[in-house]
């Protein structure tokens, strides 16, 4: 059975990783979440960021000029990753536009409809449940709202491989393990399985982004 799984170093070590050797996947969702919020005219709401590690990818989207209007939540079940983002969302100065929360993301501590999006980044190989917890992210997703969540799989690229890997050695942190995560059809069979297939495509990445797959769920506007 699975369980909840951390990451496999310490808060500070993960930032450190996360804010210098990451920042093309990270930047790349943040420009995805701009195009996905345009593109439905979202002008306003909150956004929730589930597995949020140490922040950094919120902290990249509060400084993007036209996401001003929006407020964003970051949970994370651990407790050394909760502190540690909100250490960087107070020495950002961004405490009026980052709320971080300790939580569950298969028992969210926030009621239906809540959020305009929900993003993830690297985050549903760490969940015990990922069918329960894709029915919760779809929970709280307001009508209309969408997640949008960037995966590393199970049988990568290997070119995107190999460039991954070159980037963890080079903040000290060991290759990364492709036992425990999931192919794109295994994903698919997940969201059907939550009662969500209809509503979310699965897609694999291409050049770097081959290292994984992104999740789009669209919820509708009218249920």
């Amino acid at each position: 059975m699975r369980t909840n799984t951390p990451a496999e170093v310490n808060a500070d070590t993960y930032d450190h990783y996360v804010d210098t050797f990451t920042l093309e996947w990270n930047r790349n969702l943040v420009q995805r979440v701009e195009h996905e919020l345009a593109q439905r005219h979202v002008a306003s709401g909150r956004l929730l960021d589930v597995g949020t590690g140490t922040a950094r990818t919120l902290i990249e989207l509060a400084r993007v000029p036209s996401l001003a209007p929006l407020g964003f939540v970051g949970v994370d079940y651990y407790d050394d990753m909760v502190q540690r983002a909100g250490r960087n969302v107070r020495a950002e100065g961004l405490e009026g536009r980052i709320e971080i929360r300790a939580g569950d993301v298969h028992a969210l501590p926030f009621d239906d409809g809540t959020f305009v999006a929900v993003i993830g980044r690297s985050v549903v190989h760490h969940w015990a449940d990922p069918i329960g917890a894709y029915r919760e992210i779809f929970r709280t997703l307001a009508p209309g709202g969408f997640a949008l969540i960037h995966e590393p799989c199970s049988d990568p690229a290997p070119e995107a491989l190999a460039f991954f890997n070159e980037r963890r050695a080079a903040a000290g942190v060991h290759p990364v393990h492709l036992d425990g995560k999931f192919t794109v059809a295994e994903s698919v069979a997940q969201l059907h399985e939550a009662g969500i297939g209809e509503y979310a495509h699965v897609s694999k990445g291409s050049g770097m982004l081959a290292i994984g797959f992104e999740v789009l769920i669209a919820k509708p506007a009218q249920q």
